[in-house]
């Protein structure tokens, strides 16, 4: 595993912080994991927005349906409820 330079990570890298507690691994998906060195315990994961992150398709029109699969990969949410009648 490569180290980090200059407090940036790369995937597949691994960098410590904090007196040497913690450790920041990056994964290929830009993921960062945050990990306690004493315990071994998994602390959080880090993620950045994706580009729609949270926006709300629900109801577009004007779009096929790969477009609206593309748009769910990049964040979009979409409420799939069906009301009853």
């Amino acid at each position: 595993m490569a180290g980090c330079a200059g407090g940036r990570c790369t995937a597949g890298s691994a960098c410590g912080y904090e007196k040497r507690t913690r450790l920041a691994s990056c994964g290929d998906d830009g993921a960062v994991a945050l990990w306690d060195l004493h315990s071994g315990e998994h602390l959080q994961t880090l993620r950045r927005d994706r580009p729609y992150e949270r926006l709300n398709i629900t109801g577009i029109r004007g779009v096929t349906e790969a477009q609206k699969a593309s748009l769910r990969a990049l964040g979009a949410i979409e409420d799939t409820a069906v009301d009853s009648p």
